[in-house]
């Protein structure tokens, strides 16, 4: 895809300057991609869209203190100081940015705190604004990283126009955040309030953390066009024997893997085996996820509306589809919905509609007039937003992101594509058909002007295991609606 793609007016009292007043009261748009419905909430009724056994992945990372003001030696320029991470604790290293950066070079020592009794001195240039600095202190390293993040700003984004408050330091953290590493929150998981956790709990609705510590790599400007030739910052990450048994687990009974925000999102990402669970992974990941990608583990997602050209505009519209996703932003737009890490969320339910909701044809037949109205109904709002597919090469790519009852859903496609009489065979182990019945179908669906079919009915039916003659009466009764 192009960087233009993701460009979009964004109104700049849209972007918020303070978090709503309570955690859980922010506002929810609420995405059921195989509808294609977008509905309008309040952030706490999340809770009505997950049911006992499923999962929020949380992402534990905590935000420290980091930005800093000192004053270069001698010349006393008051110098902007961001830390990013600590390189070594025994020398009491730091990897950081600087601004104006042409002002500090190498031997330069900076001074910091009202009695400038902290000292650092740049022992090496990174990059155009990166340096290495060495502190210059005498005391345990506990005693040293406390005196460094009382001198530390919360490090809140650069679109908010504004200095941090005495607030910002509870509220632009998590109230799950244990694991200290990160410059940029974690937004989604801003939300979660105390309360709303115990009420998911409650209603036996599981969570467990991976870690990952944000960067501002979140927020460095794409300067390429093609995003195939971006290359995204390294973040550090951790995801535990512990996590990958409960994800795993949650996955094989069909039950629903929530990622609370992008970096929990691309942390899973980056963490999946070829069988399409998760692993354990400890070092540092560089993914970069735009559409079109196959997401094998997570099929819901809570997350912030980001800005225009964001990366993780970018992540979402790969998990949500970019049309239905950037359509939702628009609607944002004109509900007047907040952007940003202090903004309102969205929630992308990317799972088959359960079967209790959708009965096989076999029992449509059984169904009253009204009930069978309502199925028609419904039927039309999926064919309206499947994806085109014309050739069986594209079905297969397509049915490669299906995740729900991935084998069941595979053989749905195939029947569809190979045939309406009765014909259609198929090998349940290999998961490859046989038979040429699928060509005269296939003409008859692109004459009709039906290429989205197939697909609607494969998600109308995804995870339920019909017959044939189910799957044909499936076949005709969506093609007579179309």
């Amino acid at each position: 895809m192009k960087l233009s793609q993701f460009k979009f007016r964004l109104p700049d009292d849209l972007i918020a300057q303070h978090p709503a007043p309570e955690r859980d009261e922010s506002r929810l748009m609420v995405l059921n991609r195989a509808t294609g419905e977008i509905e309008h909430r309040i952030f706490k009724e999340i809770i009505n869209y997950f049911d006992d056994g499923d999962l929020f992945v949380f992402n534990d990372t905590k935000v420290f203190p980091a930005r800093l003001y000192g004053n270069k030696e001698k010349t006393g320029a008051r110098i902007e100081v961001f830390l990013l991470r600590e390189l070594n604790a025994e020398n009491k290293l730091w990897d950081v940015l600087v601004e104006p950066a042409r002002k500090i070079r190498i031997g330069n020592k900076l001074y910091f705190g009202d009695d400038e009794s902290m000292v650092a001195e740049v022992i090496d240039n990174t990059t155009s604004r990166g340096r290495t600095l060495r502190f210059l202190y005498d005391g345990p390293h506990d005693e040293f990283k406390k005196a460094l993040f009382d001198l530390g700003q919360t490090p809140l984004p650069m679109y908010i126009e504004r200095e941090p408050e005495d607030m910002d330091a509870e509220r632009y953290q998590t109230i799950f955040a244990a694991k200290e590493g990160a410059v940029v929150a974690p937004a989604a998981g801003l939300h979660f309030s105390r309360e709303l956790l115990k009420r998911l709990e409650i209603k036996g609705i599981d969570r467990d953390y991976i870690t990952v510590h944000s960067g501002l790599g979140n927020f460095r400007e794409i300067d390429v066009e093609d995003l195939t030739k971006h290359r995204m910052d390294s973040e550090q990450m951790e995801v535990t024997q512990e996590l990958v048994d409960h994800v795993n687990s949650v996955k094989d009974a069909g039950h629903k893997v929530c990622a609370v925000g992008t970096s929990v999102l691309r942390g899973i990402a980056s963490a999946v085996s070829m069988g399409g669970h998760m692993k354990t992974f400890t070092g540092w990941t560089n993914k970069f996820i735009f559409p079109p990608y196959d997401f094998t583990v997570t099929n819901a997602l809570v997350s912030n509306f980001h800005l225009p050209y964001s990366t993780m505009l970018m992540m979402v519209a790969a998990f949500g589809g970019y049309d239905f996703v950037m359509r939702a932003y628009e609607e944002a737009i004109r509900e007047k919905y907040r952007f940003g890490a202090y903004g309102d969320a969205m929630l992308i339910i990317n799972t088959a509609v359960p079967m209790s909701a959708n009965p096989p044809c076999s029992e449509y037949l059984t169904l009253a007039a009204p009930a069978k109205a309502q199925l028609r109904e419904k039927m039309s709002r999926f064919i309206a937003f499947a994806y085109p597919v014309s050739t069986v090469e594209e079905a297969k790519a397509h049915m490669a992101g299906i995740t729900r009852e991935y084998h069941d859903a595979r053989h749905i496609c195939w029947a569809y594509m190979l045939g309406a009489d009765g014909s259609v065979t198929y090998s349940t182990d290999a998961g490859e058909p046989s038979g040429t019945a699928g060509k005269p179908i296939l003409g008859q669906i692109r004459s009709a002007g039906m290429t989205n079919l197939m697909v609607a009915v494969v998600r109308y039916f995804g995870g339920i295991k019909l017959g044939t003659s189910g799957l044909i009466s499936a076949y005709r009764e969506a093609a007579r609606l179309a």
